[in-house]
């Protein structure tokens, strides 16, 4: 224990000069003692005090400190983690949800199918399942009939006559199912050409139903193979639309140095433009310039007894429904006018006597009983 407020001075009492008794008090510096610290040693402890506490004072708000960013690091960690569970989560729900779409969008398929709907009647809403084509070929090979059990069931929804597929192995026949106008025969040829031929001009391919436009892997279009360029912008949004490309709304432009009509800009992210300027004769050529192109109008026998859906369009004079069933290669093409106001309107191919009918004045509901009658349409 030392004692603070060294140097100190004693105390001694003792009687005044004047004898009466009067203590007086004299003051005589004494050295400290050993217990006792100077002034100066007494700075030096307070100063160390002072540093200590300091110390002390600044590592309590550094572990403050710390503290304060560990259970920030903490939160941080379990947001990222709600975060990514959450992000699992909804992924999981999306694979769910598009595996349920496809199954659903398969189950459609196959019920629409013709092998599982042998009247022909279609499930949904005017989507016949198969064409007969203008020429030797398919509009792509992705739409080619891959076997011979199909090739028959598309045969019969077009309302071709119902028989077995001749079977052949021909490079010089077109590849798949196909009808030939002269012998009148159904053919499924495993080899042979996928190109269109123009001096074959009596086997028509009957292929699964390509969509209303097309993309093309070159800059133009094709009008050979009854391709044509879109000269419209709206119509390039709707054919957008259609093939369900990632980018819908296209861009407008006037620019000679471009294609004409709608495309693709593979260079700008799947960019879709239309170009009002330019020229459509294949001139110019790009490689990142995809053509977005409509399909020519064609006609095509249904798989029940009207046009009743936005893709198909009447036919309304006789001259037309012979030229149409001409274009498709059916056995007869002389339509015989009918003037009966309970059979379908306008032109049909009854499929029990193979003969072509026009009637003026007929009907256009749809009657699913009837499997008889195929209407004869203009695709639009």
């Amino acid at each position: 224990m030392f004692t603070l407020g060294c140097p100190s001075r004693s105390r001694n009492t003792s009687t005044n000069s004047a004898g009466n008794g009067v203590r007086g008090t004299n003051f005589a510096a004494e050295p400290c003692p050993d217990n006792q610290l100077s002034e100066e040693e007494l700075a030096k402890v307070l100063e160390r005090l002072a540093a200590q506490a300091k110390e002390d004072k600044e590592k309590e708000a550094q572990e403050a400190e710390e503290a304060a960013q560990k259970a920030q690091e903490a939160a941080q960690e379990a947001a990222q983690k709600a975060a990514q569970e959450a992000a699992q989560k909804a992924a999981q729900e999306a694979a769910q949800a598009a595996a349920a779409q496809e199954a659903a969008k398969k189950a459609q398929e196959e019920a629409a199918h013709p092998a599982n709907n042998p009247g022909g009647t279609p499930t949904t809403i005017g989507v016949p399942p198969a064409e007969m084509m203008p020429f030797s070929a398919c509009w792509d090979p992705a739409f080619m009939i891959k076997s011979k059990e199909t090739c028959k069931a598309m045969a019969k929804s077009l309302g071709l006559p119902e028989m077995e597929p001749g079977d052949m192995i021909n490079p010089d026949r077109p590849k798949g199912c196909y009808w030939n106008q002269q012998t009148k025969l159904l053919i499924f040829n495993t080899d042979g050409y996928i190109e269109k031929r123009p001096d074959d001009t009596f086997r028509r391919s009957i292929c699964n139903r390509a969509p209303t436009h097309v993309k093309m892997e070159k800059s133009s279009c094709d009008p050979p193979l009854l391709i044509h360029t879109i000269h419209m912008k709206a119509r390039c949004e709707r054919a957008a639309n259609e093939l369900g490309l990632p980018i819908t709304t296209p861009e407008a432009i006037d620019d000679p140095q471009k294609p004409h009509g709608c495309w693709v800009d593979a260079n700008q992210g799947g960019k879709l433009v239309f170009n009002k300027g330019g020229v459509a004769d294949g001139s110019i050529e790009d490689p990142s310039i995809k053509a977005v192109c409509k399909r020519a109008p064609t006609h095509e026998v249904m798989p029940y007894r009207s046009c009743w859906d936005q893709n198909h369009a009447q036919i309304h004079n006789k001259d037309r429904c012979e030229r149409a069933a001409k274009e498709i290669g059916l056995p007869s093409t002389e339509a015989v006018v009918m003037n009966d106001p309970k059979l379908p309107y306008g032109c049909y191919w009854n499929r029990e006597v193979q003969k072509l009918r026009f009637n003026p004045v007929g009907t256009q509901e749809r009657n699913t009983e009837d499997l008889s009658r195929r209407a004869i349409c203009k695709r639009v």
